[in-house]
Order: C-alpha cells, then structure tokens, then sequence
C-alpha cells in the first residue's frame, strides 16, 4: 500500500491521549533498559511513549517490540477499525527521536514512498516492508517526532533460525522453506534495483523480517501482554519499557510466513552521477569494493546477501 504523506505530515502536531501501567514491575534505577544502552543516550530525545497513549487518534499503543538508537517500535491497534463485523487491525509504529535531523525525516518519508509506488506490478513490490502512513507527533515537552506506520512483522531472519533449531524442526523439512525465502529475498532486491535504482547496503539479519503466520498469532499476543505488562524503570524525562516482543513458537508452519526487506534508513539512490564511494555496510557482510573504496552499486547488496 503507497505511503499516505498529507500535507500536514510534516510540519503540523498530532493530538496525543495517554493512560498509565499501575501494575507493570518497576525495575531499579541501575538497569539499563534496552535503549539506555546506547552509548549516545540521551532520554529527552525519546518519545515519551506509554501503553494505552492513542497517536492520531487513532493508534492505540500496546506493545513495545523494538527500539534502536534513534527510535522505539510499538505494536498498536487501530481503534477506527472496530464493530463486531470488522477484524481487529494491527500496525507497528515507529516513533523517531526529536534529535533526527529534518533532511533525515524527509528523506526517510521520501525512501518509503518511492519504494513503495516505483512498481506496484512487479512481483518484488511485496517483499519490501515499507510504510503505509507518516505523520508528526508533538510530545508533551513540545519537541517534533516523525512516526512512521507499517504493517506488523512477526521477527528478524536470525531470531527464526533460532526458534526453528529449538522447536527441533528438521533441517530436511525446513530447507525448501528456506530455498523459497531465499528466491522471495532476490525478488526484492530486484524490485529495489530495476524498478526504484535503489541500493539498501544495510541487509543482514536483523533487517529481514518474516511475516505472521495467522492473525490468531497477534491476538494471542495481546493476551499475554495484558496478563504480564512490560516491566519498566521511571525516570525525569520518561518511562522505559523492557521490550516485550516474542510472539511464541510457530503455530502454523514456516509456509505462511512470507520474508520482508526493512529498515531503509541507509539506502542510497544508484542512479546518481556522483560515484558512490563512501563506507557501506555491515563490517562482517562489506563487500571487496567497499573495503577498497574503489566504488560500489547494486551489486554490493548481493555480495550482501551471500555472506548472511
């Protein structure tokens, strides 16, 4: 689905209505929480983010099930989406840090729309998990956060192989699964190449995400999360969360669970006629150009690819 970006998007304020967690586990001032980690922390670029708070009156936050040094990742509901006769609707929202710069948050708006609307024929377009809605939020203390929508993914690539190793599922039985996912991956990136002169040069495990096997999958994770709330640590400037993202074994098989491209936060336009030169990619996955600085395109993301 295109990336709706109204006019408002980006310089106007969202409403916010927030309720508290009275009966999650309070955490001790010395522990660092998930991203109190970062080296650069810094608590008042957060969003103040808490369960039950409604952004755009209209995603309720539930969940945190991310975070990173310049974001948190909360799994929501779309409270405009309700009545009997309708599903229940979840999103994944990310809420960026006030310190972003403004070129930043253009142009991570600007990525996702272009992914998102380069080809909607070519069978790649699937694969790539861009957002469907970005906006602006103010926070209590008046700072700007860009908060991007997307549909909801179950888990990275790495924390999958891991699950399927510890469910004891047969390396004979899962790997046509993989071959599958592996020729699902490859349609992406030739999406991103061919149709949208896109390079991601930031592929790894982490960054490829699998989808729900079956809504029920989501529900039952609402449930759990209410009957054990995420533990957090109350500080000056906000509440943290302890990142509550397992969504348990797979209960219908690995066949219904379909691998997603993220995270472009780092892509590049190759198109441009200026040679791409500067350092890309994670150290272990660089490919030979990068480490020599003699130039790189498209290519890098497959050298990317193989070494994962």
């Amino acid at each position: 689905m295109p990336l709706e970006r109204p006019a408002s998007s980006l310089p106007g304020s969202q409403q916010r209505r927030s309720s508290t967690v009275p009966n999650a586990k309070l955490l001790s001032p010395e522990i660092l929480v998930d991203e109190e980690r970062v080296p650069s922390y810094n608590s008042v670029h957060y969003y103040p983010a808490n369960p039950g708070d409604v952004l755009e009156n209209r995603y309720q936050l539930h969940a945190k099930i991310g975070w990173g040094s310049s974001s948190t990742v909360w799994l929501a509901q779309d409270i405009r989406r309700h009545g009997w006769w309708r599903s229940k609707r979840y999103v994944a929202v990310k809420i960026c840090n006030c310190d972003v710069p403004e070129d930043d948050m253009a142009f991570e708006l600007d990525m996702n729309t272009h992914l998102s609307t380069a080809s909607l024929k070519h069978r790649g377009w699937a694969v790539l998990g861009t957002a469907i809605e970005g906006y602006k939020v103010k926070s209590p203390r008046g700072n700007m956060h860009l908060v991007l929508v997307f549909e909801p993914l179950r888990e990275p690539l790495w924390l999958l192989r891991r699950r399927i190793t510890h469910q004891n599922c047969a390396t004979k039985e899962s790997l046509p699964f993989l071959k599958a996912y592996l020729r699902i991956i490859l349609d992406g990136l030739d999406y991103m190449h061919s149709q949208c002169r896109v390079i991601h040069t930031d592929l790894k495990l982490g960054n490829i995400m699998v989808t729900f096997e079956d809504p029920s999958t989501i529900d039952a994770f609402f449930r759990e999360q209410a009957a054990h709330l995420m533990a957090r640590k109350c500080g000056e400037a906000r509440t943290v969360y302890r990142c509550h993202n397992d969504f348990g074994p797979v209960q219908k098989g690995l066949g219904k669970m379909i691998p997603q491209i993220t995270d472009f936060g780092l892509a590049q336009r190759g198109d441009r006629a200026e040679p791409l030169i500067h350092p890309i990619q994670p150290n272990e996955f660089r490919a030979p150009e990068v480490l020599l600085g003699i130039g790189w395109s498209y290519s890098a993301d497959m050298w990317n690819l193989g070494t994962m």
